[in-house]
């Protein structure tokens, strides 16, 4: 018979966010034949709209953090599913997994961190971060091996905290061409601002992420109300900001303080037809102040949507230090103003050259970020530390 191999993945949260979406893009790509995959949310899944079909899904705590039932619920997955793998996400999962395996079970499991982002923006800026760093050396020696989402992610836990190379190693995350080709046009609030494209007498920039400090949208609106202000750019440009967060109702205020309320508009979050967003924009814009990897950049580069961005983090690496996409300091209003400014200049005077950066991109991100290669490559990991697998029913 055939062997197939038992792998649990962990996540803190199935709420939307970047680990989830590659967790869930992962889920429709595996190899069906050779893996069996099951997935523990620590809490809840409201972030998406359905679950993936035919996976087993276990959510802990489904309202709020229950650290009991967390704990008694995760034990107990780990003692009656006879995993053969342990595919860990984000900072809790990968600390109380590890500590409850290494207490309760004589059984060898073999142990894969995902590090989607570093310790070091989660917990520096609190007194007990040496603490924290503690913590993760000693858990990374009960750790088979740990897969980093960029070498930027990479390079700070070598560098940082003496992880080996050898064990530690980058798969960037892909997206599904397909799925992203198939979306329908949406239709309801979803599309609130097709109007306002129709409508926009100049260049339609876009931001579409969660509203969180780490993705710089300050930033961007203050540097966009620059922009208008300067002499001879009012010519009817426009921003729309896509998604939602705990910065949501800051942001707003500041763009009515601002008194763009008239050319900078929050669409809400965009759960479905994301294509549909990106075909009706003229530029992209991630002004992150952190980003280890930044999977929209990609979604833009398929869409041949140029690119405005930070220059840091996984950023440089995607964008390729400028090679596909218009890199500018991290908070840095001003040289973001300037970035618009070139952008809204080339768009008028050298459509020329926004063309070949866009068939650039579009090809650049097909040749290297598929999810069937990404997908791939993971499976490649668990076979080679686990070396084998269970009967096949």
């Amino acid at each position: 018979m055939a062997k197939k191999i038992k792998i649990l993945h962990v996540i803190d949260s199935l709420e939307h966010g970047g680990a989830q979406e590659f967790l869930f893009q992962y889920l429709k790509a595996f190899d069906k034949t050779r893996f069996d995959v099951e997935i523990c949310g620590l809490v809840g899944m409201s972030g998406y709209s359905s679950r993936p079909q035919g996976i087993d899904i276990f959510v802990l705590s489904p309202n709020k953090y229950n650290i009991f039932k967390i704990v008694g619920g995760l034990h107990n997955i780990l003692k009656t599913r006879e995993y053969d793998v342990i595919h860990l996400h984000l900072y809790f999962s990968k600390l109380l997994t590890r500590i409850i395996i290494q207490l309760f079970f004589k059984r060898k499991l073999k142990v894969i961190v995902h590090e989607h982002n570093s310790i070091d923006f989660e917990f520096s800026r609190y007194f007990f971060y040496p603490v924290i760093k503690i913590i993760e050396k000693i858990l990374y020696s009960f750790t088979d091996m740990v897969i980093c989402n960029s070498e930027y992610t990479q390079n700070f836990y070598i560098d940082k905290l003496n992880y080996r190379k050898d064990n530690c190693k980058v798969i960037y995350n892909g997206i599904d061409f397909g799925e992203l080709d198939k979306e329908e046009t949406s239709s309801g609030g979803e599309v609130a601002f097709l109007n306002i494209c129709e409508n926009a007498k100049g260049a339609v920039f876009g931001f579409l992420s969660r509203l969180h400090y780490q993705k710089g949208a300050e930033y961007l609106i203050r540097a966009f109300a620059s922009f208008l202000a300067d002499k001879g750019q009012n010519k009817g440009h426009i921003l729309l900001i896509a998604g939602d967060g705990p910065e949501a109702q800051r942001l707003m205020r500041l763009t009515k303080d601002l008194k763009m309320e008239d050319s900078i508009f929050f669409v809400g979050k965009l759960v479905k037809n994301k294509k549909f967003f990106y075909q009706n924009i003229d530029c992209f814009i991630l002004p992150s102040i952190y980003e280890p990897f930044g999977i929209v950049l990609l979604e833009a580069l398929y869409f041949k949507v140029p690119i405005i961005a930070s220059r840091i983090g996984g950023i440089v690496e995607i964008l390729k230090n400028g090679k596909y996409g218009f890199l500018v300091k991290d908070k840095d209003v001003p040289g973001l103003e300037g970035a618009l400014s070139s952008f809204a200049k080339m768009e008028e005077t050298d459509k020329g050259s926004l063309d070949r950066i866009r068939e650039a991109g579009f090809e650049y991100v097909k040749e290297h970020f598929s999810i069937k290669d990404t997908v791939k490559q993971l499976e490649d990991v668990y076979i080679k530390i686990y070396g084998g697998g269970r009967d096949a029913e």
